[in-house]
């Protein structure tokens, strides 16, 4: 009977205890602006379990979340836990904050009020945008996010984007001047999900800062992305993703693949590894790799020929995993020939090749001079017509025009006129008559002389 009367006192004691045992979530205040923390307290009493156990994922969804600080005191007989935080909601409008389980122990949900974020001269607004809603895993998914203020001098940092079976990348600040007179800067994540499923992105804090403080911390609401699985025979580095390559030698032999992609997870890259031993038709040197960027991979491998001639280099195949097909694709590098010649070979063609500069050079220099010595005595000619003081000089001067021109020489007025006729296509006919009919005048007067000069001009000038 003593047994069973302790056992039913100390059952009586555990109800009281239990019934003494509490968990509040406390803010102090209902009403904030997007950007500003909302102070709340998780308060435990006599819950024996460290509260800094207590599961917050939940508030992740719509809040991103600081915890400040943990403590806890005896009131009496009574232990009370408290955990600061600060609460960042990631919208505007009412939010709910969804009711806390610990220890069998609930907290009361309570509602907020977000309203947009004020700045000195006006709103200051957040824009955010996921590029896909289903993506399969290692393919990449871009968060882009884009801060709109009034305020010229404003910058955004990015907190680091940690989340378990997510590799995330940072992306470049830009900014830009919008027809309102208000700034964009915009940034984001390049995310790639490595587990298959719905999957809740959380991203961390966009850091507004103004005039050197952190003015505002902006997190980009939560979003659910369908991640679909990869086909079991996907190798677990093949990369997914747009490809880009280029092949090229170097002059000092130097045989450089580089691939390159916007999209491709940079982890996966290192298994784009350039099979040597297909390497065969010319021997090769040392291997470098560089990683260079986030999205670019080379191989720099060095070429020895064994001696002069052409040499191909083998056609190299690629494997990836094209998203937009659901299906492995191919793809094939080409090089183009290349012409090794030893140093020796390369000393004879560059004297060869001067030589055959300086020949070439001289001919050209000769036939300029020819040119101008040409045009000289042509000019020459054409001016002594204008004051030719007889019939016959004019002859003699279109003779010595033939002879510049190659027609031969001491020709007649008639084959004046056909080799003229001949190289300019020009009749001379009506000219070389005058000409020839004046030439064997027994009277020529003076005053004809100047209008025959001057008509053998106007033909010599064409």
């Amino acid at each position: 009977m003593v047994k069973i009367f302790s056992f039913i006192i100390l059952c009586l004691f555990s109800l009281l205890s239990f019934a003494d045992s509490s968990l509040q979530l406390i803010v102090d205040e209902h009403t904030s602006e997007l950007g500003n923390p909302i102070p709340a307290r998780i308060v435990a009493r006599d819950i024996q379990n460290n509260l800094s156990l207590i599961d917050i994922s939940n508030l992740k969804k719509d809040f991103g979340v600081e915890i400040i600080e943990s403590a806890s005191k005896l009131e009496g007989n009574v232990n009370i836990q408290t955990l600061v935080l600060k609460l960042y909601p990631r919208n505007i409008g009412v939010i709910s904050i969804p009711a806390l389980r610990f220890n069998e122990q609930v907290t009361t949900p309570l509602n907020l009020n977000i309203k947009p974020a004020k700045a000195n001269h006006g709103t200051v607004q957040i824009e955010t945008s996921y590029s896909a809603s289903s993506v399969w895993q290692r393919q990449q998914l871009t968060l882009l996010a884009s801060v709109i203020t009034p305020s010229k001098f404003a910058i955004i940092e990015l907190d680091k984007y940690t989340q378990t079976g997510v590799e995330a990348y940072t992306l470049p600040v830009t900014k830009q001047t919008l027809a309102n007179g208000q700034y964009k800067i915009t940034t984001g994540w390049k995310l790639y999900p490595l587990i298959s499923g719905k999957q809740t992105f959380i991203p961390p804090s966009l850091n507004y800062r103004l005039n050197g403080k952190i003015q505002r911390k902006f997190f980009p609401p939560s979003n659910v992305v369908n991640v679909r699985k990869l086909p079991s025979y996907i190798p677990p580095l093949m990369p997914v993703g747009e490809l880009s390559f280029n092949s090229t030698v170097t002059p000092d032999y130097l045989w450089r693949i580089e691939f390159f992609s916007k999209d491709i997870l940079p982890l996966t890259m290192s298994s784009l590894s350039v099979p040597l031993e297909r390497i065969t038709t010319i021997p090769t040197g040392n291997v470098s790799i560089d990683t260079g960027s986030d999205n670019r991979y080379t191989h720099n491998i060095a070429l020895k020929p064994a001696g002069s001639g052409i040499y191909t280099l083998p056609e190299l195949d690629f494997i990836t995993f094209n998203p937009t097909t659901g299906k492995i694709q191919t793809q094939r590098i080409v090089t183009k020939e290349i012409i090794f010649i030893n140093t020796w070979l390369k000393v004879i063609l560059v004297l060869l090749g001067a030589l055959i500069t300086y020949r070439l050079l001289s001919h050209l220099i000769k036939y300029i001079q020819r040119l101008i010595l040409h045009r000289k005595q042509k000019n020459k000619i054409i001016s002594a017509i204008l004051i030719a003081k007889s019939p016959n000089e004019l002859h003699s001067l279109l003779n010595q025009y033939a002879e510049i021109q190659k027609w031969g020489k001491n020709l007649s007025l008639t084959q004046w006129a056909a080799y003229w006729y001949r190289f300019k296509n020009i009749s001379a006919d009506v000219v070389i008559n005058e000409l020839s009919l004046a030439c064997y005048a027994k009277h020529f007067e003076h005053s004809h002389q100047d209008n025959l000069n001057k008509s053998i001009y106007a033909l010599i000038s064409r």
